[in-house]
């Protein structure tokens, strides 16, 4: 089933209904750039998501993304020998489930799978009572980055990092999450014209998760914009 999902700056040729469609649904998959294409199963969970086009002829994009199936099948997989096991190999299972699916996609689509994953690990024996309460948290300080930004057209810097240093204060982040708040921050900063406080500010979110992908993204900006190597 094919589902097309459009939100155009003239809307008056979409039915309030449709917009509202369109408002649920990017809130739920997390949209922040389109074209976004997502390919779920039949209660709508996600277990492929990729933003904007290869530039492949038709023929080979459509031949990579219906291999994608691949994906679904795994996931099926691991959890048909969930539902047979019990305690932490349950856990793992599930893990290894959703561990097919982008990391962020998961944590908002996946939710009551990974607060089980976490019940199920409370003492922490297998380690993902941790990986799942971080990356929670890193999906909540993105949630309310992503509205912080979209105040800033009709808000000024100063606002923007006061609300940044008070979700700082509520949600006490560490390794990523506060990775992703530091980052955030600098960016602002660094609009403002105070290029060494955002320097200092990107150097202290590297350090604070230094194996991430964001933290690979920071070093490229380091180097190229304040050339500084790692």
């Amino acid at each position: 089933i094919l589902l097309k999902l459009d939100n155009p700056r003239d809307k008056s040729k979409q039915s309030l209904e449709e917009q509202a469609q369109y408002r649920t649904l990017s809130s739920q998959y997390k949209i922040t750039g389109v074209p976004t294409i997502i390919l779920a199963d039949d209660q709508g969970r996600p277990y492929h998501r990729q933003v904007g086009y290869s530039g492949d002829p038709a023929a080979k994009y459509v031949a990579d993304l219906t291999q994608k199936s691949t994906i679904l099948a795994k996931r099926n997989e691991f959890l048909a020998k969930a539902d047979q096991a019990e305690g932490v190999e349950r856990a793992k299972l599930l893990d290894q489930a959703i561990g097919l699916i982008d990391s962020e996609l998961a944590i908002s689509t996946y939710v009551d799978t990974v607060k089980e994953i976490i019940k199920l690990d409370a003492d922490g024996t297998a380690g993902l009572k941790v990986k799942y309460e971080s990356a929670l948290q890193v999906g909540e300080i993105k949630t309310a980055l992503a509205e912080i930004q979209g105040g800033l057209r009709n808000s000024t810097p100063e606002k923007a990092l006061a609300k940044v240093d008070k979700l700082i204060e509520e949600k006490k982040p560490t390794g990523a999450g506060l990775q992703e708040v530091l980052f955030f921050k600098s960016l602002i900063i660094f609009r403002s014209g105070d290029k060494p406080a955002a320097q200092k500010l990107l150097e202290e979110a590297r350090t604070a998760a230094p194996d991430t992908e964001k933290a690979t993204e920071i070093n490229g900006i380091l180097e190229r914009v304040f050339d500084v190597k790692k």
